[in-house]
Parts: C-alpha cells; sequence; structure tokens
C-alpha cells in the first residue's frame, strides 16, 4: 500500500495505488444464492416449527388442567357415591324396607333351624396347620396334646348331635 520510495525532507512514505489484482467479486453467483437460500428456508422453517410447537404446548397444558379438574370432581363424586352406598346398606334401612316394602317379618327364635356342617367341608376347610413349638417346661405333664383339627371336628360333631336331637319344625 505504501510505496517504497520516500520523498520528503523527513523520509515519510507516500501513498500510492495497489499493486494487487482486482478485488474479490462481491456479486452473488448462482451458488452463493443457492445457499443463502436454502439458509434462510431452514431459519424459516426452524422458527415455524418453534411457534407451532409453543402454541401446541400450550393446548395440552390446557387440556392437562381440564382433566385433572375432572379426576377431581370424579374423586369427589366417588367418595360421595361410597357413604352413600354405605348409609343405603345399613341393617336398619334395610330391614325397614324388607318389612315395609316386602312383606317380611322376623322369625321368631322358635322357627330358625340350624342346619348341621358336613364333615367333609370341615376336613376340607380345617387342614391340620403347623403349630408353633411350645415351651415344655410350661406344658402341664397331664394335659392331653389335641391339633386344632381335630377340636374344631369334635365341636362340630357335637353340634350335629344337638341339631339332631332338636325338634323338627
Amino acid at each position: 500500500m505504501f510505496g517504497e520510495e520516500l520523498h520528503g525532507e523527513r523520509g515519510l512514505p507516500t501513498l500510492t495505488t495497489c499493486r494487487f489484482g482486482p478485488g474479490p467479486d462481491a456479486s452473488l453467483n448462482r451458488r452463493k444464492l443457492a445457499y443463502v437460500l436454502v439458509g434462510a428456508i431452514v431459519l424459516c422453517t426452524l422458527g415455524i416449527s418453534h411457534v407451532s410447537l409453543r402454541f401446541a404446548m400450550r393446548e395440552v397444558s390446557q387440556q392437562h388442567r381440564i382433566l385433572q379438574d375432572e379426576m377431581r370432581e370424579l374423586v369427589q363424586q366417588v367418595g360421595r357415591l361410597e357413604l352413600e352406598n354405605e348409609s343405603l346398606c345399613s341393617p336398619d334401612r334395610l330391614k325397614a324396607i324388607g318389612v315395609e316394602t316386602l312383606g317380611m317379618r322376623e322369625a321368631s327364635p322358635g322357627s330358625r333351624e340350624a342346619l348341621p356342617f358336613p364333615r367333609s367341608m370341615a376336613r376340607k376347610y380345617l387342614a391340620p396347620t403347623p403349630t408353633p413349638r411350645r415351651d415344655p417346661a410350661a406344658e402341664r405333664a397331664d394335659a392331653p396334646r389335641v391339633s386344632t383339627t381335630q377340636r374344631m371336628v369334635t365341636i362340630l360333631d357335637s353340634v350335629d348331635r344337638a341339631v339332631a336331637g332338636s325338634p323338627a319344625r
């Protein structure tokens, strides 16, 4: 940029024209234009996608709030229905409905019938269970050891005999 020649008293450089070739071409050729257009399209697409996703997120959050409110209302309704069911199933209410609406009456103690419990079912449901170990010093030596199943069968036998001996209605 500065000339190599020194002029003047103090030897200050003088400005001369550039010796380099012509400067770079600042015009857009087809290739550069294609790159610029592709970049602009990508940026516009990203911007539009971002805005549409924000709207979608806002809509989904509103739907979520609405569904949460509905869920709270349904939970409260279930609680109310459970309380109503409990009040409708109370024994006093059922007895009143049976007497007033269905014409039922309470059975007298003499008209009740006790049915025997079959031994086959007793054996089925009263299977022997392992008994926990006991302290032998705490047990009495003369007490017989009887399992729970044997006790229940004995009780059921005595109930069967009592029912068989009771007068039929």
